[in-house]
């Protein structure tokens, strides 16, 4: 990905099938919308904005940290839009703990304590959408992402810009039903910021002698 650049390997993928049942709506800002009250109620902040309703900033070289979190136990799937509209599908992965299903009212975070990996924040600049979608039961994103070998840990996405990721989804998700599933989002902004000057230290005073 091009703003969550990986330490280990690369981020990417997405995917969409089906037809019939829900009918989601797309938002002025490319947001998929589930137009039915449903439980499954689910959450995406990032380490900087615990409420998830921020844009907080990152400058390259710092390392993001992302959490999501459901209120039924459900299948998780996290993607990253930056400004450019390079999609990065983030969860699942083939990494430790890449695993999508969530169970209620627990926090997951990406990368965990343990992961082999870290998500340091590079260019371009400008602001970043998370998008989760949680369904309870999988969904088929075959079409929208896939691993290309046994090494790969992360699914190359075949779908750019939100819009088309928002189409995407909203395909996906019509098989199933409009109350067993719902969707999220996250902002971050990549600034461009330099590190604070740091003063000289001045010469420690010398203690007279007698």
């Amino acid at each position: 990905m091009k703003n969550l650049m990986l330490v280990t390997g690369t981020l990417g993928v997405l995917a969409a099938l089906g037809t019939a049942g829900a009918t989601p709506t797309l938002s002025a800002q490319s947001i998929i919308v589930n137009p039915v009250a449903n439980p499954v109620n689910v959450r995406v902040w990032t380490d900087r904005d615990p409420t998830g309703s921020r844009a907080p900033e990152y400058a390259p070289g710092e390392k993001i940290r992302l959490y999501t979190s459901v209120s039924q136990d459900s299948y998780v799937y996290l993607f990253n839009v930056d400004p450019q509209g390079t999609v990065d599908l983030i969860l699942p992965n083939r990494y430790q703990g890449g695993g999508n299903f969530l169970k209620a009212n627990t926090v997951k975070a990406f990368p965990a304590s343990g992961d082999p990996f870290t998500f340091d924040i590079a260019a371009p600049y400008g602001m970043n959408k998370v998008l989760a979608l949680a369904s309870r039961t999988p969904l088929n994103i075959d079409q929208i992402a896939t691993f290309k070998g046994q090494q790969s840990g992360f699914a190359s996405v075949s779908v750019q810009g939100q819009n088309q990721l928002a189409q995407a989804l909203s395909i996906v998700v019509r098989p199933v039903e409009q109350n067993t599933w719902d969707s999220a989002t996250a902002f971050y902004n990549v600034v461009n910021r330099t590190p604070a000057a740091v003063a000289p230290l001045s010469p420690r005073p010398r203690s007279p002698r007698r």
